[in-house]
């Protein structure tokens, strides 16, 4: 018997598809009651259902385990399985999708980079469908009629337990450290990063990020940022250039700013692989206006403009963010980060810093590790809520300057996800007194 552990929108996606295609499996979750429980009931299946807990000895029995993006293969009664009875969703999808598959992943960018080559294919007329990490649960893709193209955001929770996926390309976008409470280890995160390259016909590297590797076995790669002007680069942080031509300055765009434009080369690079009309790349591109969440403008109040950046869950994230506002504001930044502890080392926030912080109000479960290597540069201010975060900031702030939500830290020491702490932060600026100022 095959078994699913964890009844997310993830686990209840896979046994959809074992109710569609009679295989016979049990459900585990930890939780009592898993979000997606009621849903599962109305499958209508006489399946298994072991809640509140992993149960080492029922798992040791199975002939499958599929464990859900959230589930840790660091947790005990999974560390005596084999790791090859271990699996996902996104193996489950590999043995069964037909289309070609193009496959992104990265510490940060990844969200940004799918949507775009995404947009550049319809641009191109080209059908396509997106999912994985992003969007619908992936084995959910198969529902449809066959795309031109499958478009995958894949974590490295993902890719830690895939084994055969096939791609026509395959991008890293970058690694720095993150989620080294799931994985145990940096190693173990670069590796399961680096598992996007196998069976790839053409991998996208960037060839000044020395953190993403070839292995003599991966294909012939599509370089881009080639210190020879071959391909699509980033000039001055802000021209993107094919073949050393500049062919668009990100500055005209709506979503403007150097990551921006590292992020639109990576899928113009995708793009060429496919051949796509550079015509219609540059139209994705121009169209852009960003993501819910990533550096999200909200609010302009009493000079005092307001950035979401909720999607800022790790140092590198949040340092992008920050470098980010350096030509969209006139006055200081105010920062308001913390959250749940994945095991960052956060001396690294402050010793990659490039522009000064005005204050730094910190909550959450980081928030002392967080103020003792954030106090040498920066007031710091250690709070109970995101209610008092935004109230103080507020205080704080003067016409000119900007406050901007990048907890450099996930959210669920308080939150479900990103997303739940971002509109709470929303919720909480548009609720403050300063309107009334």
């Amino acid at each position: 018997m095959k078994i699913i552990v964890g009844l997310g929108k993830t686990g209840l996606s896979i046994a959809s598809l074992f109710v569609r295609e009679d295989v016979e499996f049990a459900i585990m979750d930890s939780r009592l009651n898993p979000p997606m429980l009621n849903e599962f009931k109305k499958l209508g299946v006489d399946a298994p259902c072991y809640l509140g807990g992993l149960n080492s000895d029922v798992l040791s029995q199975a002939s499958e385990i599929i464990v859900s993006p959230g589930v840790s293969l660091q947790e005990s009664a999974l560390k005596t399985i084999p790791l090859e009875r271990i699996i996902g969703d996104i193996e489950l999808f590999a043995r069964r999708a037909t289309a070609p598959v193009v496959a992104i992943t990265g510490t940060n960018g990844k969200s940004t980079v799918t949507t775009l080559f995404a947009s550049m294919c319809e641009c191109a007329e080209k059908r396509v469908l997106v999912g994985g990490n992003i969007g619908a649960p992936v084995l959910d893709l198969l529902n449809h009629s066959l795309p031109d193209v499958f478009v995958l955001e894949l974590s490295s929770f993902q890719l830690a337990v895939t084994r055969s996926l096939k791609t026509k390309a395959a991008v890293i976008l970058n690694i720095t450290e993150d989620h080294l409470d799931w994985h145990g280890s940096m190693d173990s995160y670069v590796k399961a990063k680096h598992k996007i390259f196998n069976g790839c016909e053409s991998p996208v590297i960037n060839a000044l990020d020395s953190t993403v590797v070839l292995t003599s076995a991966d294909a012939p790669p599509v370089y881009y940022n080639d210190e020879n002007a071959k391909g699509f680069s980033v000039s001055e942080n802000r021209y993107i250039t094919l073949d050393g031509r500049r062919v668009l300055d990100v500055n005209d765009c709506d979503y403007a700013g150097a990551h921006y434009a590292e992020n639109a080369v990576a899928a113009l690079s995708l793009g060429l692989v496919f051949d796509l009309p550079l015509d219609a790349m540059l139209q994705a591109i121009n169209a852009f206006k960003g993501l819910p969440h990533r550096t999200q403008w909200i609010d302009c109040i009493a000079g005092v403009n307001w950035f979401n950046d909720s999607k800022g869950t790790n140092i590198a994230a949040t340092l992008a963010a920050i470098n980010s506002l350096g030509n969209r504001v006139d006055g200081g930044i105010i920062l308001i980060a913390g959250g749940s502890d994945k095991q960052a080392d956060f001396t690294a926030l402050s010793a990659k810093l490039t522009l000064p912080l005005k204050a730094v109000f910190l909550l959450g479960e980081t928030r002392i590790a967080m103020a003792e290597a954030l106090k040498p540069y920066t007031q710091v201010v250690l709070v109970d809520n995101m209610e008092m975060a935004v109230e103080l900031a507020a205080k704080s702030a003067v016409s000119g300057d900007c406050v901007l939500l990048s907890p450099a830290c996930a959210s669920f020491d308080k939150y479900q996800n990103f997303e739940q702490r971002g509109q709470h932060y929303r919720q909480c600026v548009k609720e403050n007194t300063i309107h009334d100022r």
